[in-house]
């Protein structure tokens, strides 16, 4: 259940906002919003988009956990969700093999989810990405041959699904083809204004491009609607080199 309160004091506006387990009135998760009164479209948009996420992430999290009780013949929705929730943990080499496991074994059982290509394709990159030092050249190549067939596969059973589009940009990124990588991630987040992780790897190809200052907006972005989330370190690395870019030794962060 989602509680809060507002509180206005002259032109300043605090909300306040808690995830609570109503099984067991267990907080799972608080915030607190402070804007101006001139402009409560603005928080109403960030407050909005922050829950969706977190929400999203709990969602994710507490269905794994069921499915962890029910590992006896599990269907493919249960391998999925589990795949989900261990990519809202830290992304270690450990964690992108065990997605990559699970997604497989769902596309074992349901080779039609668009969902679960996607997110396959997007565990293959991110080893490439942030851990090519621990493949070989030929499993690298294996890897990055299956990404390929794994987006692919995903855009054509749902090119409007936003993971789909954005296993895309990333594939672009390995690829080394930053435009394209931004024109997958704009189509992402036009399908989904709330993907936070999208708007980050688009700062990403804009910073590849030479464009800090359209990268800084959107890592600004992303950081606001998901503050708490598993990508932030990369969210600040990409703040940290933007402002470097553009000569910005004392930028304060976000």
């Amino acid at each position: 259940m989602l509680q809060g309160s507002i509180q206005r004091g002259g032109e300043k506006v605090r909300v306040t906002a808690q995830l609570v387990e109503t099984t067991n009135g267990a907080q799972l998760w608080s915030d607190r919003f402070d804007g101006d009164i001139t402009d409560l479209f603005g928080l109403q948009d960030l407050i909005t988009a922050r829950i969706a996420n977190t929400i999203g992430r709990h969602i994710a999290v507490d269905a794994a956990r069921q499915a962890e009780k029910r590992k006896i013949n599990p269907q493919a929705e249960d391998l999925l969700v589990r795949g989900i929730a261990i990519a809202d943990k830290p992304q270690t080499f450990e964690n992108l093999i065990e997605q990559e496991q699970l997604f497989r074994q769902t596309l074992a059982l349901d080779p039609d989810n668009a969902e679960a290509w996607a997110r396959l394709g997007r565990s293959l990159l991110h080893q490439q990405i942030n851990f090519a030092g621990f493949l070989s050249s030929q499993q690298a190549k294996k890897k990055l041959r299956d990404a390929q067939q794994a987006v692919e596969k995903a855009l054509l059973l749902d090119a409007n699904n936003s993971r789909a589009r954005f296993a895309e940009a990333l594939l672009y990124r390995v690829l080394r083809q930053p435009a394209e990588s931004v024109r997958a991630n704009e189509i992402a987040i036009a399908l989904d204004r709330n993907f936070a992780v999208a708007r980050n790897v688009l700062s990403s190809a804009l910073l590849d491009m030479g464009q800090p200052e359209n990268a800084i907006p959107q890592t600004e972005q992303a950081m606001r609607l998901d503050p708490l989330g598993p990508q932030i370190n990369t969210m600040q690395f990409n703040m940290g080199k933007a402002h470097f870019l553009l000569h910005r030794a004392d930028a304060t962060p976000l």
